[in-house]
C-alpha cells in the first residue's frame, strides 16, 4: 500500500517520527527517507528524525503485509514535547 499527501508542520524544529508495523513500512518526507522499518517481521517500531520548517510537507508512507498479523501505525514527537503521539487526520491533507 502507498499513502501520500501533505503533512502540516506547526512550527520550525526537529521532529521525531515513528512507524510501527507488521510487516514492512517506510516513511518519506519530501525526498528523504525518515523511517526505514522495511522487511518481513512482527510488529516493531522504528524511528527517525528530520528538521522541518513550518508549513506543508509532502509525505509517502509505504506498507506491505507478508504473512500472519497486520498492523500499521505512525506518529511523531513535536519540538518541545516529551512523548510520541499519533498523527491525526487534522494534520494530513491527502492526494
Amino acid at each position: 500500500f502507498e499513502f501520500s499527501g501533505y503533512l502540516f508542520i506547526p512550527a520550525d524544529g526537529i521532529y521525531d517520527f515513528y512507524t510501527e508495523s507488521d510487516d514492512g513500512s517506510v516513511l518519506m518526507i519530501g525526498r528523504e527517507v525518515v523511517v526505514d522499518n522495511d522487511g518481513s517481521h512482527g510488529a516493531i517500531r522504528a524511528t527517525g528524525k528530520i528538521a522541518l520548517s513550518k508549513g506543508y510537507h509532502s509525505f509517502i508512507l509505504r506498507y506491505f503485509e507478508d504473512y500472519e498479523g497486520n498492523s500499521l501505525e505512525w506518529g511523531w514527537k513535536k519540538p518541545g514535547s516529551d512523548a510520541m503521539e499519533l498523527i491525526t487526520a487534522k494534520d494530513l491533507f491527502l492526494n
